[in-house]
């Protein structure tokens, strides 16, 4: 009964997430953690994702706490907090949980790079645009995106 309750509370987590309604991802989450429902790896990507439009700082706790319970973060699980981040403008952070992926033997995508160009452009840094052009063509993004060489 406990697993079917999970996965319904997932669906709706993901169900929130995708209508970008973070307040009742959050509120469904902590729930379920209340009600001692133990969220699994699919209830913290679900959350994490939900807070990708501007609760930046809610993912990065989300993701600190899914590795508190002991449940191991995928790429999904980094793409989405450095999406938050990068959205948010937190260059810092998002290079930061970057590393942190490539650290835990997450090898970086086509999502993980993407997630850093609102960051970085809003920074205005066109060495760091340069750099992660080149880190984009090293992924063989280019023939994905072909301008991303051209920067």
């Amino acid at each position: 009964r406990r697993l079917l309750e999970v996965v319904s509370c997932n669906a709706a987590l993901s169900a929130c997430g995708q209508c970008s309604e973070t307040t009742a991802a959050m509120k469904l989450f902590r729930s379920m953690q209340k009600e001692q429902f133990h969220p699994n790896q699919v209830s913290y990507n679900a959350a994490i994702f939900a807070c990708s439009q501007g609760f930046w700082q809610e993912a990065v706790q989300l993701l600190g706490e899914m590795k508190a319970a002991e449940l191991a973060p995928d790429l999904t699980t980094y793409n989405s907090a450095t999406n938050a981040c990068g959205r948010a403008n937190e260059l810092f952070t998002a290079l930061k949980l970057l590393k942190e992926a490539e650290g835990s033997q997450q090898t970086p995508d086509v999502l993980s790079f993407l997630a850093l160009v609102p960051a970085i452009g809003s920074s205005g840094d066109t060495a760091q645009l340069r750099s992660l052009a080149a880190a984009l063509d090293r992924a063989e993004v280019a023939t994905i995106l072909p301008e991303a060489s051209n920067l």
